[in-house]
């Protein structure tokens, strides 16, 4: 029995497109005990999330078909939402039929269940003899637990920080940022003398830096302050601080003084600045190590991966860390097909999930210590210097983004007070305090703290 693979095409792709990696074994693992199969056919189990192509595909099918296989009394079948994701799973809910299980990205979990959307799993894991926690990183499992009530399971993380291709900075005889880490002086000057050569060697044609793809909130981390005073329920904004202000200036400066990225630069080609990187146009480029599965066919030099550079504030380097929560859907009323639920969320994320998702696709890093050796094992095969810093980055500088309830109407405030300032229309300070004004009267109309 095998799964009814569902695409849906909207509006925009919601995921990089990553090229398909070469399959390696991965182990079925032990069986556990199932309950009996019941009479009658078996209970249908929707997985609805957010994918575009190529693995993201294959390895949600591939643990569906071998959960299909060994659970008879479930069939799992996947439906793949390839663009507006969120408009589509509001209007499931709307209509009374949300998909039993879905994606939920970790800053939507207080958004999703103060929309009423999550079931709460602590039954089902306090009762299920199967059900280990330490299968699960603890920090993911922290941030889908609110107020004591577990609401998702995680198997994989993720961590944001900047590739940098060593045969560029080696050209120009600027130590790499590897190097400089390791020498404690991997810092915001330090980073931006390297791009400085290399976009003045490039001649127009390869640059020092790409645009930073988790914004500006990671300069803020590095130069020692958060966006917030809690990520989960905050009642401030911390853009007016010093250190926001500095972190805001010195990377618009990299644009428009130093004039070592170029939003237009490499404009139109398909795939973005890790197309741009991986044909060696770009000296460092700032990405989640998603795009992992994209660098490990670069043949021509070698590559690394770095935190973002401590800034003059700062005590350390930024580093992230964020995974995607998979969630149950709140009032589902078929019981087995509640159950083929939590069957499947353990399932998807636990050992055999990790080992399909992170060992063999490189999707995301595993904490089952099998899938982190595989893990390595595939990245060991590659031109990559270094990767035991991707771990570094992950769980030594694990910062992350604002997760509130209101969570979008805070980021869009902080954002749209800030859009004069990269266009050099206006001053970080100014901006930086516009949109602290706005999202602390916000906060203070719209308290985050709320009763699950």
């Amino acid at each position: 029995m095998t799964s009814r693979r569902t695409f849906v095409l909207g509006l925009a792709v919601g995921a990089t497109a990553v090229p398909l990696l070469a399959a390696c074994g991965s182990p079925a693992g032990p069986q556990t005990d199932s309950p009996p199969v019941p009479a009658g056919p078996p209970a249908k189990v929707n997985f609805f999330w957010r994918s575009s192509s190529g693995p993201y595909f294959e390895q949600a099918d591939e643990k569906a078909r071998l959960f299909n296989d060994r659970f008879k009394q479930y069939q799992v079948e996947v439906t793949h939402q390839a663009g507006s994701y969120t408009e589509k799973v509001t209007a499931m809910f709307a209509a009374g039929d949300p998909p039993a299980v879905f994606w939920t990205d970790h800053q939507d979990v207080l958004p999703n269940l103060k929309l009423g959307w999550l079931e709460d799993l602590t039954p089902f894991a306090k009762s299920d003899r199967d059900y280990r926690s330490s299968e699960y990183h603890p920090a993911s499992t922290d941030s889908l637990t609110v107020q004591g009530k577990l609401y998702g399971l995680s198997g994989g993380s993720f961590t944001a920080g900047w590739f940098y291709n060593k045969a560029l900075y080696a050209k120009v005889g600027a130590p790499t940022p590897a190097e400089l880490m390791k020498q404690g002086k991997w810092t915001w000057d330090a980073f931006v003398d390297g791009a400085k050569r290399i976009t003045t060697a490039g001649g127009g044609q390869v640059m020092g830096m790409g645009n930073g793809t988790p914004g500006i909130r990671l300069w803020l981390n590095s130069n020692g302050v958060q966006e917030v005073d809690d990520l989960k329920f905050p009642t401030k904004s911390f853009y007016d601080t010093q250190q926001a202000v500095q972190a805001v200036e010195f990377w618009t400066d990299t644009q428009l003084k130093q004039r070592v990225r170029d939003p237009e630069f490499g404009r139109g080609v398909q795939g973005g600045e890790t197309t741009l990187f991986v044909d060696g146009k770009l000296g460092a480029m700032s990405r989640w190590t998603t795009g992992l599965s994209e660098f490990i066919k670069i043949k021509d030099f070698a590559w690394g991966m770095v935190p973002f550079p401590k800034g003059p504030q700062g005590k350390n380097p930024a580093g992230e860390f964020t995974f995607w929560g998979f969630t149950m859907a709140k009032g589902l009323k078929d019981e087995r097909v509640k159950r083929g639920a939590w069957e499947w969320l353990k399932f998807y994320n636990g050992k055999e999930g990790q080992m399909i998702e992170g060992g063999k696709y490189l999707l995301s890093i595993p904490f089952d210590k099998a899938a982190m050796e595989e893990w390595r094992k595939q990245v060991a095969s590659t031109t990559m210097e270094f990767p035991e810093l991707i771990f570094e980055l992950r769980d030594k500088y694990p910062n992350q983004r604002v997760m509130a309830p209101d969570r979008g109407d805070i980021n869009r405030l902080h954002n749209d007070a800030l859009k004069d300032v990269w266009t050099g229309q206006t001053s970080a300070r100014a901006g930086c305090t516009e949109a602290a004004r706005l999202v602390n009267e916000f906060l203070k109309q719209n308290p985050q703290r709320f009763q699950a």
